[in-house]
């Protein structure tokens, strides 16, 4: 007498399938969404020091080190649009510096 396994190994697979849509891959993605994340965040970072670093003794730079970090970003491989490259290093200089009162019409590192 046989036993046909066909059905059995169809719902396993299934199982599989299910488990692995649901969990796996939704992980998998955040686990690399975040390393992204935390790559970006140290190279804005550095980007950010560096600047500030090289252009201290220059007086109304911002202008300067705000084109030095964005050009940095590119050369690391970050590509965004304008919008969110302004955001992105004003956030840092205002997270590094606390600058919390850094008017919103100086988007740009025009200080």
């Amino acid at each position: 007498m046989a036993i046909d396994l066909t059905e059995l190994f169809a719902l396993v697979i299934t199982i599989l399938c299910i488990v692995i849509t649901k969990y796996l891959i939704p992980w998998l993605k955040e686990k690399v969404v975040a390393a992204g994340n935390d790559d970006l965040n140290f190279w804005l970072d550095f980007a950010v020091k560096a600047a500030e670093e090289k252009y201290k003794a220059v007086s109304n730079s911002g202008g300067i080190k705000f084109t030095y970090a964005k050009e940095f970003l590119q050369k690391q491989g970050f590509a965004f649009d304008e919008d969110t490259i302004n955001v992105l290093i004003d956030g840092k200089v205002r997270e590094l510096f606390n600058w919390g009162d850094y008017a919103e019409n100086k988007v740009g590192g025009t200080e």
